[in-house]
């Protein structure tokens, strides 16, 4: 927590002084849309700022193993909920009736999972079933909206987070391909549902550019700047997220270039900069935390100035970067950061 220095007595030999002045703190950034593919990416993200993710479908005794030893924190729901055709993964369970989706709930939640992840093939008895299995045991339900349900259905049923462009009505997912549609209307009512109903959209917008590739990224990204303002109108609020794990998507730098998408479509910098900071916190819950990222930048100047980091303090601890450990060796070493005064974003 960052105080006046007045109010705080730390012991000089637990004491690391960094010189703020003339930098920008910002809280830690977190990556709410990742599939963690080894322990050293948590490495990686750390080294960018990126000091929170949320893995979004993973085979759960590796996540719970590597929990105490993460290098940034993390929340998971181990494996997603699918159904038939797809097949069983070690991070996939296929679920096919009602009665196999509580099950899947059930256990899941006996091993304290954060939330759980549906994903596509759902029926609709199972994708309800889910729905209720995990509002009776007050988890949160995330992920994809399945074909046999609608967005305003998954909304109303309580899913907490929309992943990618599922929240965009199959009427309307001609647009994405560069053909004309006439859904302002169905997508402004869509999206006043989801405020409503405090749905969140992790659009992972840059995610696309790998999946679709350069040039179908193209009307992709057009078709999705078209409809920013609507979702901001909405008040519909976003996270950050990038879908590390898939499609060779760099740890931690992704995420910057996330932020920097969500500009480019119509979003100031500082609600790109909360999409990855203060609305993480309040989606999952979290007080005030001790992890923060120095700028050598103003980012609401620039939401590019995110990329210009003089340090990491994660947990309290100055970690990662070449920039911190030249600023670490100038001072006193050893123990808890205290950061001089820097100039602090607003983000309420």
């Amino acid at each position: 927590m960052v105080r006046p220095d007045q109010r705080v007595v730390i012991p000089s030999s637990q004491r690391r002084v960094i010189d703020g002045s003339g930098k920008f703190l910002i809280p830690g950034l977190w990556d709410m849309h990742v599939h963690l593919e080894s322990e050293a990416a948590l490495a990686e993200f750390a080294r960018w700022g990126v000091t929170g993710v949320r893995d979004m479908g993973n085979e759960l005794p590796d996540l719970l193993a590597l929990r105490p030893r993460a290098a940034v924190r993390l929340v998971f729901g181990g494996p997603q909920l699918a159904g038939p055709p797809y097949t069983p993964t070690p991070s996939r369970r296929i679920v096919s009736s009602a009665a196999e989706a509580e099950a899947a709930v059930r256990e899941l939640a006996a091993q304290r999972v954060d939330f759980i992840k549906v994903w596509e093939g759902l029926s609709r008895d199972a994708f309800f079933a889910i729905a209720r299995a995990a509002r009776e045991r007050h988890l949160a339900f995330v992920g994809h909206v399945p074909d046999s349900v609608t967005p305003i259905e998954a909304s109303d049923a309580g899913e907490k987070s929309i992943e990618h462009l599922e929240f965009v009505p199959a009427p309307c997912l001609p647009m994405f391909e560069g053909r004309e549609t006439d859904c302002d209307a169905l997508l402004d009512a869509t999206l006043r549902r989801l405020a409503q109903n405090g749905t969140w959209l992790d659009p992972t917008i840059g995610s696309f550019r790998n999946f679709v590739g350069p040039e179908r990224f193209v009307p992709l990204f057009a078709a999705f700047k078209r409809i920013a303002p609507m979702i901001r109108r909405s008040g519909v609020r976003i996270l950050a997220g990038t879908d590390v794990g898939s499609m060779h998507i760099a740890p931690g730098k992704s995420l910057h270039d996330e932020m920097q998408l969500l500009v480019d479509a119509g979003w100031t910098p500082l609600e790109a900069l909360r999409a990855a900071t203060l609305n993480p916190r309040l989606f999952l819950g979290l007080p005030p935390g001790d992890d923060y990222v120095l700028l050598d930048a103003n980012p609401l100047d620039d939401i590019a100035n995110t990329r210009r980091i003089a340090a990491v303090i994660l947990r309290g601890a100055v970690i990662g970067t070449p920039a911190s450990r030249r600023l670490a060796r100038r001072r006193l070493a050893a123990g808890t950061a205290a950061v001089q005064p820097a100039r602090t974003p607003a983000f309420r």
